[in-house]
């Protein structure tokens, strides 16, 4: 029988047959947990691990739990904040929460441990806890099912237990001039912070802005800071963070303040620590001031504000000379000081007066409150070298002026100016406009000893920043009308192409650098920490007040080159935001001048240069009466026990928070016969 011819046959296609299931789990959507902890420890979770010389299994260099305790809440609280999963009810509802009460005391013990020198009895129960979670690296981050009807995630309540530890453990590094006797973290991270502030700033405002200092920072601690023996033990991030193995370009760390109690966001679980964006979003510096105020002296603040100047002409706002011939080029405007010039032709003249007159307000404003803590002006107030000259001699004791000593004076601990300076830059020979807040404060540093003022091992130090501000100011054409300098701000030209473009409504730009993105953080008198903005900062989410949110300072300072303040008006609805979340109380400052400016012709003169907002709900508008200079505003203290989002509490004797409520209100007057300062009220 012949065979059959197959060829012209079509080929039946190759069976593949069924796929065989497997038992490997299939790739997670996204990363893992694991793999987001290697990233946060390129060198392992305490820096041990070398990937050339220890080629290991992967997870090798995130296996041991973290050491240092800003470590593992950087850590913790990155997992929680990316993968969303501490929003389940079982975390923020305190009723349904998975934590008992046991839960808490444990934490608090073994926070305790770490925080009191005892970390070999902490780290017997925090290696079960991380070993636990090394057992869900390999899950991904966002496949959580977060419905109220299913169960959150384990690996999710060992991370939200790890992060309230590391915060406990922590308790106190915001609000302690001086480190805790026998407190490993507390004095690490007090050791990195004088040294870092020696090694890194000194000389920073010549850097900066080319202006020579007038004493250099810490001129008489430099032999102790530069030749400590445990140099390279300090934290390699401080000031920006004081984490130790997780790098400044992924996420910070900081002390904070204040918890929120609104909203639910990972900022309102922690009491002493924040986690912040990278260092290069908004780079943060945290100044501990190392004063010598004991924990049991007096509260409060005395704040002298100063308005100034009291008058501005329309010729102090110049237009620019454009850079180009486009047509589309922006319109700028800078802000001349003519009003330093109206005191005198020299800086050194501007200086003398200025000194003088403040001088005169302090002792008036010593004798209403007994002691003014700080001085305040507004935005644009001085230039950078007059603000360093003036602040010198009024924070120095028996400073001369004029061969003069004013001893009688007790010297000021706080100095705040909205300051014009000029950075330069490489190939920039002419420079470029800085609009900055200048900050000075007076530290005393100590040597081991518990700090006094009869101490004679207390050290003086004379510190100081600029603080750039973050986003122009544009004035368009009602604002111009308004504050009535059209006969600066308009088009010169008379062609009909730059009269459409005023009649359209152009706006002007203000002309200057905001390139450095900085978020200062001042903590005075062991107590409170204090943040200054400028103007459009405080009404910008971006990228400033984030940072604000997490570490919730006890007072924001806003200096303003605006009008007569009012509740309804944009400052005081955007300081509404700050003293919700994070709780902050809020000062707003504005010049005299530019209240004038915006006067109605034959209006009766509104002089209400400020507004105080706290959480309490209180605003209260701070007005100027006629012939006064200043406002000296006292503000007093009320201690609240603030609760994180899983129900705990902070501990009474380190982390009970202080909110600053206004307290009292007096005018200061000038001596406009007899001080050249006062001559414009």
């Amino acid at each position: 029988m012949a065979e059959k011819d197959n060829s012209d046959k079509k080929k039946k296609p190759r069976s593949r047959g069924k796929l065989k299931k497997t038992t490997r789990d299939p790739q997670p959507d996204g990363p893992t947990i694991g793999g987001l902890l290697l990233s946060l420890f390129p060198m392992g979770t305490n820096g041990t691990h070398d990937v050339a010389s220890q080629p290991r299994e992967r997870y090798a260099p995130i296996s041991a739990v973290p050491q240092w305790a800003p470590d593992l809440f950087a850590a913790m609280a990155t997992l929680l904040e990316q993968s969303g999963a501490y929003t389940h009810p079982d975390f923020f509802d305190v009723t349904e929460s998975v934590f008992s009460f046991e839960d808490q005391c444990d934490w608090k013990t073994v926070g305790a441990q770490l925080r009191e020198g005892s970390p070999q009895l902490a780290f017997k129960k925090l290696d079960k806890d991380w070993e636990s979670l090394a057992s869900y690296f390999d899950e991904g981050l966002l496949e959580t099912k977060l419905t109220r009807g299913s169960d959150p995630p384990k690996w999710v309540q060992l991370a939200i237990k790890l992060l309230h530890i590391a915060d406990i453990a922590c308790a106190g590094v915001e609000s302690r001039a001086f480190p805790i006797v026998d407190n490993p973290i507390h004095q690490l991270i007090y050791a990195s912070q004088q040294h870092s502030y020696y090694k890194d700033h000194i000389g920073r405002p010549e850097r900066i802005s080319g202006i020579k200092d007038l004493e250099p920072d810490f001129e008489e601690t430099e032999d102790t800071l530069s030749t400590r023996e445990f140099e390279n033990e300090l934290l390699p991030y401080v000031p920006s963070s004081i984490c130790r193995h997780v790098p400044p370009y992924l996420v910070c760390v900081q002390p904070k303040a204040l918890t929120p109690t609104v909203g639910q966001t990972i900022r309102s679980f922690s009491h002493s620590l924040a986690l912040l964006p990278p260092k290069g979003v908004v780079n943060t510096f945290w100044f501990n001031t190392f004063t010598g105020y004991s924990p049991e002296s007096k509260g409060g603040l005395n704040l002298l504000l100063v308005p100034y100047p009291y008058e501005i002409s329309a010729t102090s706002f110049q237009p620019c000379r454009p850079q180009s011939t486009r047509p589309d080029e922006k319109l700028k405007y800078t802000t001349d000081l003519t009003w330093l010039y109206d005191l005198a032709d020299t800086e050194d003249g501007q200086v003398h007066h200025l000194t003088s007159g403040l001088r005169d307000l302090l002792r008036i404003a010593n004798a209403e409150l007994g002691h003014i803590d700080g001085i305040i002006f507004p935005e644009l107030a001085l230039s950078h070298a007059v603000a360093e000259r003036v602040s010198h001699r009024l924070m120095v004791s028996g400073c001369e002026d004029d061969g003069q000593r004013e001893k009688e004076i007790e010297p000021i601990s706080l100095f705040v100016s909205g300051v014009k300076s000029r950075r330069f830059v490489k190939d920039d020979e002419k420079g470029r406009n800085i609009n900055a807040v200048y900050t000075r404060v007076n530290l005393h540093w100590h040597n081991g000893e518990q700090p006094s003022d009869t101490n004679p091992n207390m050290k003086y130090v004379s510190f100081r920043r600029l603080q750039v501000k973050h986003h122009r100011w544009r004035l368009d054409k009602s604002q111009i009308m308004r504050y009535n300098i059209a006969s600066q701000l308009q088009i010169n030209d008379n062609t009909n192409e730059d009269l459409g473009r005023w009649l359209r409504g152009e706006v002007w730009w203000e002309d200057t650098d905001v390139s450095e993105r900085e978020c200062l953080f001042w903590i005075l008198k062991n107590r409170y920490a204090i943040s200054t903005l400028i103007c459009e900062d405080l009404a910008r989410i971006d990228p400033v007040q984030q940072v604000l949110r997490a570490i919730g300072p006890n007072l924001v300072i806003s200096l303003l080159l605006d009008g007569a303040q009012a509740s309804h008006r944009w400052g005081s609805r955007y300081a509404t935001s700050l003293c919700d979340d994070p709780g902050s109380s809020v000062l707003i400052l504005t010049s005299l001048g530019m209240v004038r400016r915006e006067q109605i012709y034959n209006a009766p003169e509104n002089r209400t240069i400020g507004i105080w907002k706290d959480c309490f709900g209180n605003s209260e508008p701070l007005t100027l009466p006629q012939n006064a200079a200043a406002l000296a505003i006292s503000l007093s203290e009320a201690m609240v026990r603030e609760e994180s989002a899983s129900g705990r509490e902070q501990l009474k004797h380190l982390e009970t928070s202080r909110k600053l409520i206004l307290s009292g209100i007096r005018a200061i007057k000038g001596f406009s016969g007899s001080k050249k300062l006062f001559q414009k009220l």
